[in-house]
């Protein structure tokens, strides 16, 4: 009886096991994932700790449309409380189709030289050297200071509600530069024909 019973706990914790953890034939690890698809395939929340700095961790994150539920994002995160993670990839797409938005207006509708216009919405941008303080590689950055970029173009500017931490959208930038570029061709395109009269 003892021998059935240990028999029957052992294939419990078994097959417990095999509903957490699956091998596949192909060598594919899933985790709280039956039938893996991936080197390793993990259903759920991960967590990773290093014991050295500067340790490298890759992620692949595959998916046509990433989303975190809560807030439409993937987030990363670390332990520090300034979360600095560098993300480097070959090629960035942001998602961009135009089914996928209304109320499109164009950017800026004042003339170069009005408080409103794109060049000078430019002009009141800074860009700055600096270093991050906890990064500990001591590497020299450009970039602008969010505060200052949230001032003149706020849509560029994101605020996390519990830290009041405020990262930068730095390609939110480009449609201004882009703009400003055209505001100046056109004061340029007027000047030539006032120097060819």
């Amino acid at each position: 009886m003892k021998k059935i019973l240990l028999l029957a706990v052992f294939s419990l914790v078994i097959l417990s096991v095999n509903a957490q953890i699956k091998v596949s034939s192909t060598g594919f690890v899933g985790i709280n994932n039956t039938s893996p698809v991936y080197q390793l395939d993990v259903k759920g929340k991960y967590f990773r700790t290093s014991y050295s700095s500067y340790q490298p961790f890759v992620l692949d994150v595959f998916h046509a449309d990433p989303r975190v539920t809560s807030g439409n994002r993937v987030v990363f995160y670390n332990t520090a409380a300034s979360g600095f993670i560098d993300i480097q990839c070959k090629t960035l797409y942001e998602y961009s189709d135009a089914t996928a938005k209304e109320n499109i207006t164009p950017l800026a509708t004042e003339k170069a030289g009005e408080s409103g216009s794109t060049i000078e919405k430019i002009k009141k941008l800074n860009g700055v050297n600096y270093n991050w303080k906890d990064d500990g590689s001591g590497k020299l950055q450009a970039g602008f200071l969010a505060q200052e970029v949230e001032a003149v173009i706020p849509e560029a500017v994101f605020t996390n509600d519990s830290t009041q931490n405020k990262s930068l959208a730095y390609s939110a930038l480009i449609p201004y530069l882009v703009e400003a570029i055209k505001e100046q061709q056109a004061e340029i395109e007027a000047l030539k024909q006032q120097l060819g009269q």
